[in-house]
């Protein structure tokens, strides 16, 4: 894959694109962290976290709880594939550790991006926007 910047030809190492995908992931970690203050302040104090199958609220949790649910999530799941990343670095082959930042950067991703994603239509159900 060419990267731009690059002379056309050659691309980007695969250790800079895994720090880029990690980038990226702490990227979306810190918007959910400004999303999550911004919405903080506009919930009441208890706010709905379960729906039944009719669409009928049938549990709530305090909106404390609510944020620190899918942050801790969406963290707990970074940090969990951090770690599984710096244990493939101890492979002798080199060919295997790009292949596994590779891949875990871009599980890290879509791991950060659903919890935020479901965050975002979540608060947009419990707010009514």
């Amino acid at each position: 894959m060419s990267m731009p910047g690059y002379p056309s030809g050659r691309s980007a190492s695969p250790a800079i694109r895994g720090r880029v995908l990690s980038f990226i992931a702490v990227l979306l970690i810190i918007v959910q962290i400004i999303f999550s203050v911004i919405t903080y302040f506009l919930f009441p104090g208890i706010v709905p976290s379960h729906w039944n199958a009719a669409g009928q609220v049938d549990s709530s949790i305090p909106k404390l709880g609510f944020i620190l649910i899918f942050l801790g999530i969406s963290l707990g799941m970074y940090i969990l594939l951090q770690l599984i990343k710096a244990l493939t670095m101890l492979d002798n082959d080199p060919q295997k550790r790009q292949a596994a930042a590779l891949i875990l950067g871009l599980i890290s991703i879509f791991v950060v991006l659903v919890g935020l994603v479901t965050q975002v239509i979540t608060t947009s159900v419990i707010l009514h926007w």
